[in-house]
């Protein structure tokens, strides 16, 4: 791949080719599910599975052996007794 990267153009419908060269280096495939996250100087494309692993490691330390949807649960069940 370029140090200087690849131009592409926006068409009339706002879509960006992203060239098969980058797909294949990224392990893209047609309906992949991407993040896009606006950066000061471009736009950053991440696959979701990888933005989604990283969010997962940075939650399990807080959540071991808890089940954060069982105390969520239980504590809007709480909040509507005592109203």
């Amino acid at each position: 791949m370029s140090d200087m990267g690849i131009r592409s153009r926006i068409n009339e419908q706002g879509r960006v080719v992203i060239p098969a060269e980058y797909r294949r280096a990224l392990g893209l495939e047609p309906q992949d599910s991407l993040v896009l996250t606006l950066e000061s100087d471009g736009v950053l494309i991440r696959k979701s599975s990888v933005v989604l692993s990283e969010v997962q490691e940075l939650v399990t330390p807080y959540a071991k052996g808890r089940k954060l949807v069982d105390e969520l649960l239980e504590e809007r069940a709480e909040e509507t007794k005592r109203k």
